[in-house]
């Protein structure tokens, strides 16, 4: 996912965070009730899950009968599923921001590597009394400009990587009055389903109902 989306999508859930009212815990029995109802209503009543996902459920009217049978023949209540559809999708948005840093840094070094590989290379010939003298100066020349774009790369990698970090530790910090280790164990367990679940479509991230 698209490092601005995730970042846009976290702030989202910051910003929708409130009061916790009902604490549900997730369990596998749980999770697999709201994963068929979520797959049911993404292919039955997409517009439904859609304004469920945004916190339009004030326009759920016309269509709540229909996205309550949903519910309740996979033995979920509508407020119970409101509060996993929630849980979920933090927990969901912290592991993808946390892979995200993880694959920052990864990329980063290679980035880096790669450039000091080709810097070494370029020094070894022109220190090599063989190679021309018009080309050491060209050589010269590229390492300058492979100098400049470690820096420049470094500058945005570090910029991108305080952002992302800070908007994680906020999410976490409002997320843990409602998210326990148990509930992101869950997750994780379930990290595959639910991505196949939530493609194509709005994470959730509708937290007005703590």
């Amino acid at each position: 996912m698209n490092k601005y989306i995730i970042i846009l999508s976290l702030w989202g859930l910051i910003a929708c965070a409130g009061v916790q009212h009902k604490n549900i815990e997730l369990t596998d029995k749980k999770i697999k009730a709201y994963l068929y109802s979520y797959k049911e209503l993404k292919n039955v009543a997409p517009d439904i899950l859609e304004k469920v996902n945004t916190g339009e459920t004030n326009e759920l009217l016309n269509g709540f009968k229909q996205f309550e049978n949903i519910l309740s023949n996979n033995n979920l209540s509508y407020s119970d599923f409101i509060i996993i559809n929630a849980k979920v999708g933090a927990i969901y948005s912290i592991l993808q921001a946390e892979s995200f840093i993880t694959n920052m840094d990864t990329l980063q070094a290679w980035g880096q590597n790669s450039l000091n590989d080709g810097i070494k290379q370029m020094q070894e010939l022109i220190n090599d009394p063989e190679v021309p003298k018009e080309t050491k100066e060209e050589l010269r020349e590229k390492i300058k400009e492979l100098e400049a774009s470690k820096k420049s790369i470094q500058q945005d990698y570090s910029s991108n990587k305080i952002i992302a970090k800070s908007v994680l530790k906020r999410t976490k910090a409002i997320s843990n009055t409602i998210i326990n280790e148990g509930d992101i164990q869950i997750v994780e367990k379930y990290f595959d389903e639910i991505s196949e679940a939530y493609t194509g479509g709005t994470i959730p991230t509708n937290y007005n109902i703590y």
